[in-house]
Order: structure tokens, then C-alpha cells, then sequence
């Protein structure tokens, strides 16, 4: 287009100066809106020199791609963006294995047996220090009481300032003579406060009685509506036989301690009570014989006799009550509990050794730990009116397969039952399948539940 118009130009002054024309000339140019040239002339006249521009022509080819340039600058940084909604809560892990406990120490060393009592009669050590007997001031003093200082007036417990609570003492040997206090609400036993008495120990040539509130035998489920003071009492041995075997009265009805050394051992038929620790730790012992008028087994009364093997009952027993950890740690390789006990302690096969355990009919709750850690147990047999079975019952039995279960009501369950227990079957009364299966906490073991046969 400019190289038309420069043309055009050029002509026009060409003419001018070649005399075609007067001597009027260009002096400017443009193309109108219908595309013609107009040229202004000198004179002030205006030319239309025809069309200026050319038909549209076609599209040129595509050019090739140019070389790419260079990178641009890097941008600043966009604006923080919004936070997304939060996640769903993940699923609660799965609660880790409790650890083992540690197993029970052993007890400390008996006492020398102390000499037979006068008379016939029970001697003890009375408030003044002296050897009394049958309720007699011997004179004697026993040389080895120390008495603990007085108690210091009772006090209300720090934020009870109504005085709803009561202080109860404790005394009691260990080693020394101890004191300790205690506060229960009143009309409370010491049980809601404390769940066992302390662990005494024997004085030299002494053993423990019990515990009393002056001459009043005291126990924790007593209720509590004043200020008391309970007292361990010890008095010596009154009695020893010829096979080892110490009583703590003449008549042979508390066995406090054995002394010997067999094996295979037969407790007398005069025996009614087995004293705390009256066993423990022994290391000769491997088959006992328990006759039928043994009534209680108290505390840790077998406790870490890792030898011993078996424990038979009489036939007509009369066995009431099994302590707290009184066979713990033993080697027992079978429990059989007879129907007739009622009572049966924390821990009191803890540790041991049975393949099979049966459980008698008289015993309504099963306690904490009871067979915990039996590493040997496969089956148990638990009698009809089981109304509950506390924490940890049977932890730790991995080897544990079976478990029969005899009552028509599904006991409650405390934690970690059956824990440990892989391969099981629970076997319960045709009856009381769907009960069990729809039970708190037994529901979590209902593809193990099926009926008994």
C-alpha cells in the first residue's frame, strides 16, 4: 500500500514537471473511506487518483515456530491457602499386654518356738509387759515388748471439719513395733478405706493371734462409728510335736509353722487353722495331706514352695476359706477346690503349675488374679452359682483351651479374663448359650461360645 501510493505521488509530480499540467502540485495524500487517493493539490484542489487499495489476498502459509524464549522471572508467592476440613479420628490402637508381676518374695525367718505354756494354758504378753496366763498376772517380765508411744489426741481428718470420719490405728510388729492411721467415713467398714490388714510379723519366739480392739477380735469388714485402735496380738507357742508341726495353742488347733524337713507331709487332725506364711518358702515339702477339720488356710500359707507338687483334701472336708496368694508360686501341677469353701483369696494360685483346674460349687466370685500366669493351665471347671470373676482371672494362661462354665446366668467379667488365650473354647449350658453370647464383655468372646456337652 505505500509503495502504491509513493507511485502514485511520484506520477503526479512527474506530470508537473514535465508541463503536462499547469505548475499546480501535490502537497498531501489519503484514501477516503471508500478506499480512494485523494491528493491535495497546491491550489488548494483535491484529486481522486482511483482506488488505492488491492483485493484481500489468501492467507499466507503458517511461519515456522520461532525459538523459544527465554524464562520468564519467577512469580511471587500466592497467598496462604484456606485449611482443609479435619480428618476422621483414626481407630483406637488395640490395648497393649499388661506386664508380668514380679512373684512373691520370700518371707522372713520364723522365731524359735517359745516354751509350753503353764497349765495347759496360752501365755501372752499383757498390756504392763508381763507374762500373763489364763488371764493372770505371772510377774514375769517378758523382756522383749516395746511399747509405742501414746497416741496423740484424736484429730479431725484435714478437710473434714464436720467430723464425719473416724481414725482408726493400727499396731502391729514388724520388725519394730508399728503405727499407722487410717480415716473412714463413719458408718463405713476399714475395708472402704484400706482393702487388707497390713502384714505383721512374728517377734522373736512369738507368733500372731489376730487382730482385736482391746479383747474384741477386729475385722475389716467391721463398720466404724468412733475412734478405734485395732492391735496385732502375738503369744508364744505353746505346743510342738514331734514331727515338726508348731501350734500356737496346747489343744493343736492353730498350726503356726513347720519345722521339718519330709517330704510327703500329713496335717494333723486337730488342726482347724493354717497361720499366715506357716509354709512359705519351704523347700523340702512336695505332697501335703489336708484333713477334713481344717476350716482356713490363711495368707501366703504355701506361698513360693516350689516343690510342691500336690495337695489332697479329706473326704467330709470342712475347708471354709483359702487366703490370699496361699499357694502362689508353688509348683502345684492340679487344683481341685472343694465345694464346700466359700472364701477364696486374691492371687491364691498365681504362678502355678496345674494343667486342669477344678472349681467347687461354694464359691460365688472368683477373685483377682486368682490362676493369673498359670503357663500350664488347659482346662477349668467353674461350679454353678459363679456370680462374678474379677480382674485378670486367668492372665496369661496361653495355653488355656478350655472353659466350662456351669451357671444358667453369665457372671460378670471384670478386665483381662481370659487374655493370652488364643485357642478356647468356652462351653456353657445349652440353655444359656444366646445369654452369654449377648452379655456385657462375654459378647467379645461369642465366637468361642458354644454348649456344653
Amino acid at each position: 500500500m505505500k509503495k502504491l501510493l509513493a507511485l502514485i505521488i511520484a506520477a503526479a509530480l512527474c506530470a508537473g514537471l514535465c508541463g503536462c499540467a499547469s505548475t499546480v502540485s501535490v502537497s498531501g495524500a489519503q484514501i477516503d473511506a471508500d478506499g480512494h487517493l485523494i491528493l491535495s493539490m497546491s491550489d488548494g484542489s483535491t484529486l481522486d487518483a482511483g482506488l488505492a487499495r488491492g483485493e484481500k489476498g489468501e492467507k499466507g502459509d503458517k511461519g515456522e515456530q520461532g525459538i523459544q524464549g527465554l524464562p520468564g522471572e519467577k512469580g511471587e508467592k500466592g497467598d496462604k491457602g484456606d485449611r482443609g476440613p479435619r480428618g476422621e479420628k483414626g481407630e483406637r490402637g488395640a490395648q497393649g499386654i499388661q506386664g508380668e508381676r514380679g512373684a512373691t518374695g520370700y518371707s522372713g525367718g520364723s522365731g524359735a518356738s517359745g516354751r509350753d505354756g503353764v497349765d495347759g494354758k496360752t501365755p501372752y504378753i499383757g498390756e504392763n509387759g508381763n507374762w500373763w496366763i489364763d488371764g493372770k498376772d505371772t510377774g514375769v517380765y517378758a523382756g522383749n515388748k516395746v511399747e509405742p508411744e501414746p497416741d496423740p489426741e484424736p484429730t479431725p481428718k484435714p478437710d473434714d471439719p464436720n467430723n464425719k470420719y473416724c481414725r482408726v490405728t493400727i499396731k502391729y510388729w514388724n520388725y519394730d513395733y508399728v503405727s499407722e492411721q487410717h480415716y473412714v467415713k463413719k458408718g463405713l467398714p476399714l475395708k472402704s478405706e484400706i482393702t487388707k490388714m497390713p502384714r505383721t510379723e512374728n517377734p522373736s519366739g512369738f507368733y500372731f493371734v489376730g487382730w482385736f480392739v482391746g479383747n474384741t477380735p477386729f475385722d475389716i469388714d467391721t463398720h466404724i462409728n468412733e475412734d478405734i485402735t485395732v492391735e496385732a496380738k502375738y503369744a508364744a507357742a505353746a505346743y510342738t510335736d514331734e514331727n515338726g508341726f508348731v501350734f500356737l495353742d496346747e489343744a493343736r488347733t492353730k498350726l503356726v509353722i513347720y519345722n521339718g524337713a519330709a517330704s510327703e507331709i500329713t496335717i494333723p487332725d486337730t488342726t482347724v487353722e493354717i497361720a499366715a506364711h506357716a509354709f512359705d518358702g519351704n523347700e523340702y515339702i512336695k505332697t501335703v495331706k489336708i484333713g477334713s477339720s481344717v476350716e482356713v488356710i490363711n495368707d501366703y500359707a504355701f506361698a513360693n514352695c516350689f516343690d510342691l507338687q500336690t495337695i489332697t483334701f479329706a473326704d467330709g472336708t470342712a475347708l471354709k476359706e483359702i487366703g490370699e496368694f496361699a499357694f502362689a508360686s508353688s509348683g502345684l501341677t492340679s487344683a481341685v477346690i472343694p465345694d464346700s469353701v466359700t472364701t477364696l483369696g486374691r492371687g491364691a494360685f498365681r504362678s502355678t503349675k496345674p494343667t486342669s483346674v477344678t472349681i467347687g460349687t461354694g464359691i460365688a466370685s472368683l477373685p483377682d488374679f486368682v490362676f493369673d500366669h498359670c503357663r500350664f493351665l488347659e482346662t477349668v471347671t467353674i461350679g454353678s452359682n459363679i456370680t462374678s470373676i474379677g480382674d485378670q482371672a486367668f492372665y496369661g494362661c496361653s495355653k488355656l483351651k478350655t472353659v466350662v462354665c456351669e451357671s444358667e446366668t453369665p457372671p460378670t467379667l471384670g478386665g483381662y479374663i481370659l487374655s493370652g488365650a488364643p485357642d478356647l473354647k468356652i462351653k456353657v449350658p445349652a440353655n444359656a448359650v444366646g445369654a452369654y453370647k449377648a452379655a456385657p464383655i462375654w459378647s467379645t468372646y461369642a465366637p468361642y461360645i458354644t454348649e456344653s456337652n
